[in-house]
């Protein structure tokens, strides 16, 4: 099974409560496995969104303590569909999206 998938999944585990994963903290899973050192990482939250603004926070430290790279997006204020949609487009950017989208566009048309 691919890395990313296997991280995607220990995230999505429902049989552990959310304040229990501490078995998929980076500082338990990223020391030991030098092909999650690759991972590209981007973060947002709300400043005022918690639990997940904090756990954000934390999380930024142990990534900081690990030497990891990772990209950060965060926004005074709540759980909100202002924060995701700003957050998304924040992301989308980093991850290139419109380079990729543009190259997929040209080469649909050409070919």
């Amino acid at each position: 099974m691919p890395l990313e998938r296997e991280v995607k999944l220990a995230l999505l585990r429902t049989d552990v409560p959310y304040s229990q994963h501490n078995a998929n903290s980076p500082a338990y899973v990223l020391p030991a496995n030098p092909h999650a050192w690759k991972l590209r990482i981007f973060l947002g939250a709300g400043t005022k969104d918690q639990p997940y603004y904090a756990d954000t926070q934390q999380f930024i430290l142990e990534l900081n303590a690990l030497h990891l790279d990772y990209s950060s997006n965060l926004k005074n204020g709540y759980h909100t569909c202002s924060i995701w949609e700003a957050q998304l487009y924040h992301a989308l950017i980093w991850l290139q999206w419109r380079e990729t989208v543009s190259l997929t566009i040209c080469q649909t048309c050409v070919g």
